[in-house]
């Protein structure tokens, strides 16, 4: 059973930074632990603590090509006692959902430890996560080979503008990866989320998807290409411009040229 450190709080530490998102978390006893706010679990054999944040993949992004390789969830950084750890689970954003190839082959632990890198191959693969038994700590994350042709989870963000002269929306349209999250919701901080369901249908990289809507607004740019934006970089978005008589319109994400539904949402006028 995997008990969750955030129920455990008489247990737990929880220090978040918002430029750094420092953690450091205190488990009790041997057992299974998930951290409900970035998905990382371990197993352990006694009680510890372990310190641990997101970090940026830019430096590394050249090897990462080099392997012929995408980035596949978020980069840790994870400090702890090895030996106390028998297994972590790395979340990952890839879609698994009625394949059938080996996905054992295709998928990799990218490790970094003392200015040195290794291509690790996990011990399971599971819907979520990638498995790694007997870990050594420092910096970690999933990878998959870039010829798999997986779909990746996606989620789809949105903002308003403070703009008083005209209704302006910012949608984003990004990796299901909380360390991207984070960095939309840094980056649109004088803005206002709108918060809304946004279940979408797994994305390809590289592929490009078109945000249309039948209302009178205008959306910039047409179509934008899916893929992976380091969290220390801009986030793309589409800028859509509102006149302020339309009290309810749709938004429509599909694939280029195509008009199937990826997702949908309709806004009305008391949302924004």
């Amino acid at each position: 059973m995997i008990r969750n450190p955030i129920i455990l709080c008489l247990f737990v530490l929880y220090y978040i930074l918002i430029f750094t998102f420092l953690c450091r978390i205190s488990l009790p006893d041997e057992g299974n632990y998930e951290c409900a706010v970035t998905g990382l679990r371990w197993e352990i054999t006694k009680s510890t603590t372990i310190d641990y944040r997101y970090c940026s993949w830019r430096e590394y992004a050249p090897i990462i090509v080099i392997q012929k390789a995408e980035f596949s969830g978020p980069l840790f950084n994870i400090l702890a006692e090895d030996s106390v750890i028998t297994a972590i689970h790395l979340p990952h954003f890839i879609c698994l959902k009625g394949t059938d190839r080996k996905i054992d082959y295709t998928f990799a632990i990218f490790h970094v430890k003392e200015s040195s890198y290794s291509v690790l191959k996990p011990s399971e693969i599971h819907q979520a996560h990638a498995e790694l038994q007997m870990p050594t700590f420092s910096l970690m994350g999933v990878i998959v080979d870039r010829n798999s042709w997986f779909s990746f989870y996606s989620l789809t963000m949105i903002y308003q503008t403070a703009n008083p002269a005209a209704v302006i929306l910012h949608v984003y349209v990004i990796p299901n990866d909380l360390s991207i999250m984070q960095a939309v919701h840094l980056q649109e901080s004088e803005s206002v989320m709108i918060k809304r369901p946004s279940p979408t249908r797994s994305l390809y990289f590289g592929r490009k998807y078109s945000l249309i809507s039948s209302s009178d607004i205008q959306i910039i740019p047409e179509e934008m290409k899916f893929h992976y934006i380091d969290m220390d970089l801009k986030q793309p978005f589409y800028e859509v411009f509102i006149k302020k008589e339309n009290d309810l319109f749709e938004l429509k994400l599909t694939k280029r040229k195509k008009n199937d539904a990826l997702w949908n949402i309709l806004l009305r006028s008391s949302e924004y």
